[in-house]
């Protein structure tokens, strides 16, 4: 027994004294007419009294373990997802674990600490009480953050201590949780997880196809490329087919594509676009011993343009390269071009495919108001078209292209032949004084993954880029301006490069560049045409792209975009609806079509104002089952509404990658301060680590039990009490 005092001993026993000879002093006093025994009684009540309250200021005691009250235990967290039922070396992954948890609880029971054995996959299961329990490895899937967030809320719960945890897994997640706030709550409970990763590579045959582009737009009865790639790996296959099947299922065309090389290849299925928006396959056979099916197919989304792309073109020096590209675009079944080039000072020369001849006038003919920019899905300018530009017409422009989504294409690199300053804004580059005569024009890779190359035209390596004639008379750039993408370099025979095919989104539109003439040897020479048309395709291509680009596509006055085309089960996606018309529609709705829902379902986005002050409207998708979900806009609206797809890929399953992390399991274990431990560190671990420590008043394992509180106290002072009363009311002192 020990005293831990309310009051210090230096000021409690004067006190003490104090008191007592005061009390005793009053109490005579108030006891003057008694006499005898009765008087010294109830002195000698009234003094056991003051006695016990300052004992109680005394506060004698122990300090009492709290080990039996609140006992802190380890726990094992045992993975038991179905890849843990994979054999290594004549042993099952969750076999090697059970012989891990044989000697731990060996070395608890001598430690005297206790140990919880808690199995996890999706999420966290009961506690194993009984130690012969077979551990069984069929989990559909693996999620650690979860089930150790539940972890720690069940013992939050319980008001159990955790000593430890120590995770046995192969460290493969399936999915991950995402905004997970589990590293976070290990930290404010101080808990450790130590890992223990079990298992090591092991290889699977699998083969998958990709493509680079999920969805391509066209206009019906165009010539357009799907392109597919195979590849293949842990697998002796040297072949593989690749498939590619209609909407209904059917087969359009089979190729036979040689892996031997590099475990990889592609092919591009040449089809005519159909006359709506429809959805191609790309597919290849499973190969031997191939576990994971998901990846063998793909859906690729040919998206049909039916309006026509309306092309202004202004041009101020007129060369081969304008004749060349106007000639070209006319030739196009789904251009509408209207070109305007100018001849002196005051003569101008207009050609408009709606009309039945060119013509000259000495007026200048050009849209000179908003409304009939925005008749015109693109405006092309080429050299010094100073004329053209007045300032109201250069802020006709930028309104154009920031409000109403147009795009304008700077064709031939620097448009003025002055400093012009009222459509620098659009420019995508500030430009030097310097200038490069000739050049090669090769493609980024920024270029590929925006989908300009690599599909209808080359790919970035592909050899076509080097064996075109050389272009000219670009002018070097001092600066590229924020959020531009440059497409394609220019590389000259020094081996110096500079950008030369940019584009560049502003406000709902896009403004594009090609910093070069002479595209036009493309077409001219035959030797070049030989190779193929690429001059077409090149224009072609670009503009379709540029337009595409643009939120709005040509002839719609709606724009549909999604945060990502794909996504996986539970994910949220966002969609936003752009409109840039004049009547503002009373509702706008999303229809959602897929197979694997029972029917389509209808979404209202809500309403809002940009921060441009224009109107949209958005909202969030979240789908579980994989697939193609359909999405479109849906109006009281007769004019054309856009459409895109969200492919929701399956979760990687348990077998789809069998190869242990032991990355992930060292990270878990250093954002919780714990260990990572292998099979030569766990017995030193043990040792170590999981002993019983002592309680003490550091560790927090003990409290101080004060014997004043005992029932047995508080009785004796009612009797002590009670009895002086009763004494004093029979002495008639109450």
């Amino acid at each position: 027994m020990s005293l831990q005092p309310v009051i210090p001993l230096v000021i409690l026993i004067p006190l003490a004294l104090v008191c007592i000879v005061l009390m005793a002093w009053l109490c005579l006093r108030t006891l003057k007419q008694l006499k005898g025994r009765i008087k010294w009684t109830i002195l000698s009540l009234r003094l056991a009294t003051v006695c016990i309250f300052l004992v109680a200021l005394l506060n004698p005691g122990e300090w009492k373990s709290l080990d039996d009250q609140n006992s802190e235990e380890w726990v094992l967290m045992v993975d038991t997802s179905a890849s843990m039922d994979v054999n290594e070396g004549g042993k099952k992954r969750i076999d090697q674990i059970t012989e891990h948890l044989t000697a731990i609880r060996n070395h608890s029971a001598e430690a005297g600490v206790n140990v919880s054995v808690i199995p996890f996959d999706v999420d966290l299961k009961q506690t194993i009480e009984d130690e012969s329990t077979r551990l069984v490895a069929n989990g559909a899937s693996s999620q650690f953050e979860v089930s150790a967030d539940q972890l720690l809320q069940r013992y939050a719960s319980s008001g159990k201590k955790i000593g430890g945890v120590i995770v046995f897994s192969d460290g493969r997640q399936t999915t991950h949780a995402s905004n997970s706030a589990f590293f976070m709550k290990a930290k404010s409970f101080a808990t450790q997880f130590h890992t223990y990763t079990v298992g090591q590579d092991f290889p699977t045959a699998d083969v998958a196809v990709s493509s680079p582009y999920r969805m391509v737009s066209a206009f019906t009865g165009q010539q357009i490329q799907i392109t597919g790639h195979v590849k293949i790996k842990n697998s002796d296959q040297k072949f593989a087919n690749l498939e590619l099947l209609d909407d209904g299922g059917t087969v359009i065309e089979t190729v036979k594509l040689d892996l031997s090389e590099s475990g990889g290849a592609a092919h591009s299925f040449s089809l005519v676009t159909p006359e709506k928006t429809t959805y191609y396959t790309l597919r290849t056979s499973p190969i031997e011993n191939e576990i994971r099916l998901a990846n063998n197919e793909m859906k690729v989304n040919v998206r049909v343009l039916q309006s026509k792309t309306k092309v202004f073109i202004a041009e101020g020096a007129p060369y081969w390269d304008s004749k060349f590209f106007a000639q070209l675009l006319r030739q196009q079944k789904h251009m509408d071009v209207t070109s305007v080039y100018r001849l002196s000072q005051s003569r101008w020369f207009m050609v408009d495919s709606s009309s039945a001849k060119p013509f000259e006038t000495d007026q200048l003919v050009f849209p000179d108001t908003v409304e009939k920019l925005a008749e015109y899905d693109l405006v092309v300018f080429g050299k010094n078209i100073d004329g053209f530009i007045t300032p109201q017409i250069a802020s006709n422009i930028k309104q154009y292209v920031r409000e109403n989504g147009g795009a304008v294409l700077f064709a031939r690199g620097q448009s003025f032949a002055s400093q012009w300053t009222d459509l620098q804004a659009l420019e995508p580059v500030l430009w030097s004084q310097n200038k490069i005569k000739q050049f090669k024009l090769l493609p980024t890779q920024e270029g590929e993954a925006i989908g300009l190359f690599g599909q209808v035209l080359p790919a970035k390596d592909s050899v076509t880029w080097s064996t075109l004639p050389p272009l000219q008379d670009a002018r070097a750039v001092e600066s590229v301006r924020p959020f531009t993408r440059v497409l394609a370099e220019g590389k000259s025979a020094t081996g110096e490069t500079f950008p030369l095919l940019m584009v560049r989104r502003y406000g709902q539109g896009v403004s594009g560049m090609i910093n070069a003439d002479g595209l036009w040897k493309w077409d001219f020479y035959p030797e070049v045409k030989e190779k193929g048309n690429m001059y077409n395709e090149f224009w072609s291509q670009l503009i379709q792209w540029m337009v595409s680009y643009s939120e709005f596509l040509p002839g719609y006055d709606y724009s549909l975009h999604l945060s990502s085309s794909t996504a996986h089960g539970g994910d949220t996606v966002s969609v936003k609806v752009g409109f840039r018309g004049d009547e503002v529609p009373e509702t706008v709705q999303l229809l959602v079509e897929s197979d694997q829902l029972s029917e389509p379902v209808k979404i209202l986005p809500s309403k809002s104002i940009a921060q441009d002050g224009r109107i949209e409207w958005r909202t969030s998708l979240k789908y579980e089952q994989p697939g193609v979900y359909r999405i479109r806009v849906v109006t009281d609206s007769q004019a054309p509404l856009p459409e895109t797809s969200l492919t929701i890929e399956a979760a990687p399953g348990e077998f789809d990658e069998l190869n242990a992390d032991p990355e992930y399991m060292r990270f878990v274990a250093t954002e919780t301060g714990g260990d990572s431990l292998d099979a030569g560190s766990i017995a030193a671990f043990l040792n170590n680590k999981v002993i019983k420590e002592e309680a003490s008043l550091e560790n927090g394992r003990v409290k101080w039990s004060s014997i004043w509180l005992h029932w047995l106290v508080a009785m004796l002072l009612v009797a002590i009490l009670g009895g002086e009363w009763w004494l004093r009311r029979r002495n008639g002192l109450i």
